[in-house]
């Protein structure tokens, strides 16, 4: 359940503004453990989000790699060291943005879908 409610905070709640004290740290500190090719695998592994496992990571990534294409995988990422972008980007009414967020909205729900821990 803990785990569950780590994913909800990394991948859904990425759609609304995060408070500041969850990624302030966000691409600090990088754990141990193999690298993930991806934008979004590299980012999760690099945060210090609590209850983050690099086979979580590693899940995020690979339904990155079949639901958003490169650019849109490395534009995700950043939400990981700058929250406020995903917020920018949700509330925009510039049309490519909107078509990135319903795209990245697939993707967090997918990956909600795929990663949950029991």
């Amino acid at each position: 359940m803990v785990r569950q409610a780590a994913l909800q905070n990394l991948v859904i709640s990425w759609a609304k503004k995060a408070p500041r004290y969850i990624w302030g740290g966000a691409l600090c500190g990088v754990l141990a453990g193999p690298a993930v090719a991806g934008p979004l695998g590299n980012a999760c592994l690099r945060s210090d989000i609590a209850g983050v496992t690099t086979t979580l990571c590693l899940c995020i990534d690979d339904v990155a790699e079949k639901t958003l294409d490169r650019r849109d995988q490395r534009r995700a990422a950043r939400f990981f060291a700058d929250p406020d972008t995903a917020h920018d980007v949700r509330q925009s009414d510039n049309d490519s943005d909107a078509a990135f967020w319903q795209r990245y909205a697939a993707f967090s729900k997918a990956a909600a879908d795929s990663c949950k821990k029991g």
